[in-house]
């Protein structure tokens, strides 16, 4: 649990200190976002469906900003329980995102992450990549 918190907090606090920090914009609002995650699971290496479940923070980003899009830093925390598969991931997922009207956004961007199972064969984390994709709509 330790590494787990530990590599939390390594993904998270330079953001959040970045974000703290506006270097040269006068308007910098992080506009925080909390996420629930949910659903279930089908891992093809094991032969297991498990329920997932997780929280994703996310703010945009301080340091790099277009004139109408920006950067949207995602932090998640995943972890997917079944008989015969637990596994924590921990992911951060930098992401562009594109205002399509003023409440709409979509975005896309690179994800990597550590993924901790607990497997009868090896415990080892594993360093994970991919390429997610988000939807945002804004209710004012």
């Amino acid at each position: 649990m330790k590494k787990i918190i530990i590599v939390l907090l390594v993904f998270t606090i330079p953001g959040l200190i970045q974000a703290q920090n506006t270097l040269g914009k006068k308007e910098y609002k992080p506009q925080l976002g909390l996420s629930l995650i949910g659903g279930i699971q089908n891992n093809q290496n094991v032969e297991a469906s498990a329920i997932v479940y997780g929280v994703e923070i996310s703010l945009q980003c301080p340091l790099i900003n277009t004139k109408k899009n920006y950067i949207r830093q995602q932090f998640s925390l995943i972890r997917q329980e079944g008989k015969k598969l637990k596994t924590l991931a921990v992911e951060i997922n930098p992401q562009y995102q594109i205002i399509a009207k003023p409440s709409f956004e979509l975005g896309v961007g690179p994800s990597a992450g550590l993924i901790f199972a607990n497997t009868s064969e090896d415990n080892k984390p594993i360093f994970n990549y991919g390429l997610g994709a988000s939807t945002i709509y804004n209710f004012k």
